[in-house]
């Protein structure tokens, strides 16, 4: 969890969201860094603040710790990965020996990045199903960890501006973050469509279905179903690009 809050971006409210309430924070003003800022602009703003480091340079944890309680950082983005979720017994996909790329042998792919590879479920989607219950969000029973629940803290007390995750196992939603919060940004489980011609589908029933071990078929055009997570040959979803 210590790595990850260290990599936290922390924005400050910009004036138009924080009132004023004294000199000080009139002062302060130009600190203070706009969530509509560029890139550039908010990498300034952030060296300018007086945050502190440890000997090596980088931010310490106790630095971040302060800057929320002192109200400095109340408009924080989060960026996680896999590293989130892997003490709640989900492998990453790439470590050498431990990450679920590694151990696929059972499906007889033909490389293992297939088992979430569009063209490969169009053609044969059984591996796919065979290997989801092992991964579906509140089948495989995994509980949100320690940084997920940290992510529900800032959520509650609002000061979470947005969380974004590459991850696929809902454990933000399932802690309680605020949906609106967090953008899933190679999809999630809860819902579903047909890969054919894009019909939605019942994320429930896709679920019931893939866990029995049926490939689920739309029931427009017969072709394949699978989760809205987000295969090799798909797009991101339209909210990662649209906030």
């Amino acid at each position: 969890m210590t790595s990850y809050l260290k990599r936290m971006w922390c924005f400050g409210s910009s004036e138009e969201t924080r009132p004023k309430t004294d000199t000080t924070e009139k002062k302060n003003d130009k600190h203070k860094i706009k969530p509509t800022d560029d890139i550039n602009s908010i990498s300034a703003g952030i060296s300018r603040l007086d945050i502190g480091h440890a000997d090596d340079g980088s931010i310490t944890l106790k630095t971040i710790a302060r800057l929320i309680r002192e109200g400095t950082c109340n408009n924080i983005l989060v960026l996680s990965g896999a590293g989130v979720s892997v003490s709640a017994g989900i492998p990453d996909f790439r470590t050498p020996g431990t990450g679920l790329y590694d151990n696929l042998q059972k499906y007889n792919l033909p490389f293992a990045e297939a088992v979430f590879d569009l063209d490969f479920y169009q053609d044969n989607p059984k591996p796919f199903v065979a290997l989801a219950p092992e991964i579906w969000p509140g089948v495989a029973k995994h509980s949100p960890t320690l940084t997920h629940s940290f992510l529900r803290l800032l959520s509650d007390k609002n000061l979470l501006l947005r969380n974004y995750t590459q991850n696929i196992d809902g454990l933000e939603v399932i802690a309680g973050v605020d949906p609106n919060r967090v953008v899933e940004c190679h999809g999630h489980f809860r819902t579903a469509k047909c890969t054919n011609c894009g019909k939605t589908y019942s994320g429930d029933k896709c679920r019931e279905e893939i866990c029995a071990g049926v490939v689920p078929r739309c029931p427009r055009c017969e072709g394949y179903v699978k989760p809205d997570i987000v295969f090799f040959g798909e797009g991101l979803p339209r909210r990662f690009g649209s906030l």
